[in-house]
């Protein structure tokens, strides 16, 4: 009698580490589900936070600008930390198009980055954000904007380091008319050889004006003029 006691005490004894043994596993197992689900919830959230954040602009990667600082920050290990940067401000001054400009500008795995501020400008006359474009930086001047947007837009070439810009393309003309007197001048591209940019005499006051321009090719090398459509 005792023996089989004995048996029963010992057998309930293994069913019940079992069970012990086979809880611990499961709850672990959803433990390891929650913590993975809340990792993944609170990346989700913070990211979100920060993009929705009106203080800052998402950039690149892990880079991000506080328009209100005016710096740019790298985000890790939800801290962001100063990247290293440069500021200036510069008056600018062309073809009766005035305007000081601000801006900050870094160098962020192996490409530069920058944001500006405009203030001050002078009269009906629009400047626009710099553009990078193959190590070089430009920004678009343009005069008398019009109410279906700018579309007498004008590239000066800008030196970040210095605050300097100037006229790259005063010496062409295209059917004996210097460039910077169209009316209609968009759709610039710019790339390491050659500068496709859309033409018209006509007067700048809408931008069906795409449909009726010509897009001319600017060689970089001796800025010679062609045709393309």
């Amino acid at each position: 009698m005792k023996s089989i006691h004995k048996k029963r005490v010992i057998i309930i004894s293994i069913i019940a580490l079992f069970l012990i043994v086979f809880c611990c596993f499961v709850n672990r197992k959803n433990i390891i589900a929650m913590d993975k689900n809340n990792m993944e919830t609170q990346k989700y959230i913070d990211k979100d936070t920060i993009v929705s954040n009106v203080e800052y602009k998402y950039i690149h990667g892990e880079l991000f600008y506080n328009m209100i600082e005016r710096q740019f920050y790298k985000y890790t290990g939800n801290t962001f930390s100063p990247v290293p940067q440069q500021e200036k401000e510069v008056h600018i001054i062309y073809d009766g198009i005035e305007g000081n400009m601000y801006y900050t500008y870094c160098d962020y795995e192996n490409e530069r980055y920058v944001e500006q501020v405009f203030k001050d400008r002078e009269g009906d006359t629009e400047l626009f954000p710099i553009e990078i474009q193959n190590d070089k930086a430009y920004i678009y001047v343009c005069k008398n904007p019009t109410h279906a947007g700018a579309a007498n837009r004008y590239p000066l070439e800008f030196d970040l380091d210095t605050g300097e810009y100037k006229d790259f393309l005063e010496s062409v003309e295209i059917n004996g008319v210097k460039l910077r007197d169209y009316q209609y001048l968009n759709q610039w591209r710019i790339n390491d050889n050659y500068i496709y940019v859309a033409v018209s005499l006509k007067s700048v006051d809408c931008c069906d004006l795409d449909k009726e321009s010509e897009i001319y090719r600017i060689d970089l090398k001796d800025y010679s003029v062609q045709k393309v459509l």
